[in-house]
C-alpha cells in the first residue's frame, strides 16, 4: 500500500494550486512547440493535404457546401467536416497555410485537454500530466496538428465520444442518459470527420470494453441496444451524420454512391488503394515511431500489473475507506483504454489499405497508458525496471533508424514487395544525414539521460526528461528539418506554380505537368481567379506536349486561351514542348530552377486555340 499513499500524496500536490499551475504550464508549453510554434512555414504537402486543402479552399470561393472539389471535378474520397472548418478559416483570416491547418491545431489542442481531464479524474493528476506531455510531443500527433488532413479532427471526436461513453457506465440515471447522448453525438461528428472509421471505431471499442472488462452478457447487451436511450441515441447519431450523406447522394446520384462508398470506403477496406498495401504486422512498427518514446510505456501498460503486497502471517492489508472503490474504477479505466488500443489496432490491421496515421484514434488511450506506466514507474518499489528497459529499447530503436537512414536498401526492399510501384531512394547526401544524426542524437541523450537517472534512483525525473527531449528535437525539425525540406521537396514547386498565377492574363491556361503522382497542391498558391474560372490543366508532360490539354477539369474542356504557362519537370521540356507540335515554346523557360521550369507556350499561327484539341 505505499505505492499508492505515495501517489495518493502526489496526486493531492498536483491538485493543489502549485500543481495546478505546473501541470498548465508544461501543458501550455507542449502545445506551443507540439502545434502552434512555426518559426518557419512548411508549404502545402502532397497528397492528401493538397487535395483536402484544394477542395475547401473551391468550397470557399463557390459556396457549395454539399459537393467538394477539387480544379473543379466533384471530390468524394471524405466526409466534409474538414472541408467547412477549413473553408471558414480561409474566409476569416484570407489565403494562406497557417488559416488553411488552423481547425487542426485547434482540434489537437482540444483533444490534448480531454485527454487530462479524464485522466486526471479516473488515473490521477500526474498520470493525467504525463499522458498529456506524451500526446502533445508524439512525432504523429504534432504531424497531423501541423496538417490539413482529417486526422486531428477524427480523432478530437472519437476520443470525446468514448470518454462520454465511458462516463455514462459509470454514473446512473439522468446523467447517465445525458452523457449516452453526448457520446452518440460526438459519434457522428466523428463519421463526418472521415466516414467509416468513424462510425466503426467507437462501437467496436464499446462492445469489447463491455463483453471483456465489464463482463456484460450478450442478451444484457441485446436489451440494451433496443432500450428507448439507444434509440435516442442513433436518432441524434443519424440527425448529425445523416443531411450530408442524403444531400450530396441528392446533389450527385449514384456518382457520389460509387465514389464515396464503394471505392474508398468498402473498396478500401478490401485493399483496392494497392498504394498503401502493407502487411498485417505493419502498425507495431509504425505506431513504435508515431509514437516514439512513449510507445515503449504504452506497450508495456497493455499487460495488467499485479501488485504484490508483503503482509506477516495472519495480517490483513490495510485498506482505507474509498481506497477499493477507487482501485476498482482505475482498473476498469484502465481495461477501457487497454480494449481502446487493441481494438483500433486489430481493426485497421485488417484492412488491406494501410497509412501509419489510420490508427491515430488509439493515440490518446495510448498517451494515457503510457501516463499510467510512468507514474507509477515514478514511484513504485521497483520504479527504475521500467525506465531502464524502455530507454534502453529507445537506444536501440534510434540506432536502427539511423542505419536505415545510411544505408536504406534493406528497408526499400521490404517496401517494394508490398508496393504497387518499384520505390527507389538512393544514399541519402549530407545536407541530409548530417541534421537527421543531430535530431536523433538529442532523443538519444534523451534516453541515455533518462537510462542514468533510473540506474541511479532518480526514475521519477524520466517523465520531465523525456518531455524536455523531444521539445528539443521539435525545436531542432522545426528551425532546421522544414527549411531543409522547403527548399528540397517543396518550395520551387511552389512558386513556380504562384509565378505562373501571376503572369497568366485573363485568357490564358496554367498547366501543371508534373510525372508521377499528382501534385495538387500548386493549386493553393494559384490566384483566386484562375481556380473559380477553371483555368488549369492538370497532365503529365507527354499529355501536354502532344496537345490534349483536357486536364482533369470538366471546365477545361472547351475553353478558350491565349497561351499556357506550364510548370513542368526540368529534365522533361523537350517532352512537354516537342518539335513540330501545334504548341511550340516561345522564349524558352521563362523561369528554371532546380529541378522545376516554368515555360509560356502557345498555339502555332492558325492553330486552334481550344482546349481538348490536337
Amino acid at each position: 500500500m505505499g505505492a499508492l499513499r505515495g501517489s495518493t500524496i502526489w496526486n493531492t500536490s498536483v491538485n493543489g494550486t502549485a500543481g495546478r499551475a505546473l501541470s498548465v504550464s508544461a501543458m501550455a508549453l507542449a502545445c506551443i512547440v507540439g502545434f502552434w510554434f512555426t518559426p518557419h512555414t512548411l508549404g502545402i504537402t502532397d497528397l492528401d493535404e493538397g487535395l483536402y486543402v484544394a477542395a475547401a479552399r473551391e468550397m470557399a470561393l463557390t459556396g457549395d457546401w454539399v459537393t467538394p472539389r477539387v480544379n473543379g471535378t466533384p471530390f468524394y474520397e471524405k466526409p466534409p467536416l474538414l472541408y467547412w472548418l477549413s473553408s471558414a478559416a480561409l474566409r476569416a483570416f484570407g489565403r494562406s497555410e497557417w488559416a488553411v491547418r488552423l481547425p487542426s491545431a485547434i482540434a489537437a489542442t482540444l483533444t490534448l485537454l480531454a485527454v487530462f481531464a479524464f485522466g486526471r479524474r479516473y488515473l490521477g493528476g500526474r498520470a493525467a500530466l504525463f499522458a498529456a506531455l506524451a500526446l502533445a510531443l508524439a512525432p504523429l500527433t504534432v504531424a497531423s496538428a501541423r496538417l490539413a488532413t482529417t486526422d486531428a479532427m477524427l480523432v478530437l471526436a472519437v476520443t470525446c465520444s468514448l470518454f462520454a461513453a465511458h462516463r455514462a457506465r459509470e454514473v446512473s440515471g439522468a446523467a447517465s442518459l445525458r452523457w449516452s447522448l453526448v457520446s452518440f453525438g460526438l459519434a457522428g461528428l466523428a463519421s463526418l470527420a472521415k466516414g467509416a472509421a468513424g462510425c466503426l471505431t467507437v462501437p467496436a471499442v464499446l462492445l469489447a470494453y463491455d463483453l471483456i472488462v465489464r463482463r456484460v452478457g450478450i442478451r444484457r447487451l441485446l436489451r440494451s441496444a433496443a432500450s428507448l436511450r439507444a434509440l435516442w441515441g442513433l436518432a441524434l447519431f443519424a440527425g448529425i451524420m445523416a443531411p450530408w450523406h442524403v444531400a450530396a447522394w441528392k446533389a450527385n446520384g449514384s456518382a457520389f454512391v460509387q465514389e464515396y462508398l464503394v471505392r474508398q470506403h468498402i473498396g478500401r477496406f478490401q485493399g483496392g488503394d494497392t498504394a498503401h498495401h502493407a502487411p498485417v504486422w505493419f502498425y507495431v512498427p509504425g505506431f513504435l515511431i508515431g509514437f516514439f518514446p512513449w510507445s515503449l510505456f504504452s506497450i508495456a501498460e497493455l499487460r495488467p500489473e499485479r501488485r504484490a503486497v508483503s503482509l506477516k502471517p495472519g495480517q490483513e492489508p490495510e485498506v482505507k475507506p474509498g481506497e477499493a472503490d477507487a482501485a476498482a474504477l482505475q482498473a476498469r479505466t484502465l481495461g477501457f483504454l487497454r480494449c481502446w488500443f487493441t481494438v483500433v489496432v486489430l481493426l485497421f490491421s485488417l484492412g488491406g489499405s494501410k497509412l501509419i496515421s489510420y490508427i491515430l484514434p488509439m493515440y490518446p488511450a495510448a498517451a494515457l497508458l503510457a501516463g499510467s506506466r510512468l507514474a507509477r514507474a515514478c514511484s513504485g518499489p521497483r520504479s527504475g525496471r521500467s525506465i531502464v528497459i524502455g530507454s534502453s529499447l529507445g537506444l536501440i530503436a534510434l540506432a536502427a533508424v539511423y542505419a536505415a537512414l545510411v544505408q536504406p536498401a534493406p528497408i526499400v526492399a521490404v517496401i517494394n514487395r508490398y508496393a504497387d510501384r518499384p520505390v527507389t531512394v538512393g544514399r541519402l547526401d549530407a545536407d541530409i544525414l548530417t541534421p537527421a544524426a543531430y535530431l536523433l542524437g538529442t532523443i538519444g541523450l534523451g534516453l541515455a539521460a533518462s537510462l542514468g537517472a533510473a540506474v541511479l534512483g532518480r526514475a521519477r525525473l524520466t517523465p520531465a526528461i523525456l518531455a524536455l527531449t523531444m521539445a528539443l528535437f521539435y525545436l531542432g525539425v522545426l528551425t532546421q528539418g522544414v527549411p531543409l525540406a522547403q527548399r528540397r521537396m517543396i518550395g520551387t514547386l511552389h512558386r513556380m506554380a504562384s509565378l505562373a498565377g501571376k503572369l497568366a492574363g485573363p485568357h490564358d491556361m496554367v498547366a501543371i505537368a508534373i510525372e508521377g503522382p499528382r501534385r495538387p497542391s500548386a493549386l493553393f498558391y494559384l490566384p483566386d481567379g484562375v481556380i473559380s474560372s477553371g483555368r488549369v490543366i492538370e497532365a503529365n508532360p507527354v499529355t501536354l506536349g502532344t496537345g490534349l490539354l483536357s486536364g482533369t477539369s470538366p471546365a477545361n474542356r472547351g475553353a478558350r486561351f491565349d497561351r499556357v504557362y506550364a510548370v513542368v519537370d526540368t529534365g522533361r521540356l523537350a517532352e512537354a514542348v516537342p518539335a513540330g507540335d501545334s504548341l511550340t515554346p516561345v522564349g524558352g523557360a521563362v523561369v528554371r530552377a532546380g529541378r522545376y521550369s516554368l515555360i509560356r507556350v502557345e498555339p502555332e499561327e492558325g492553330a486552334p486555340k481550344r482546349i481538348g484539341t490536337p
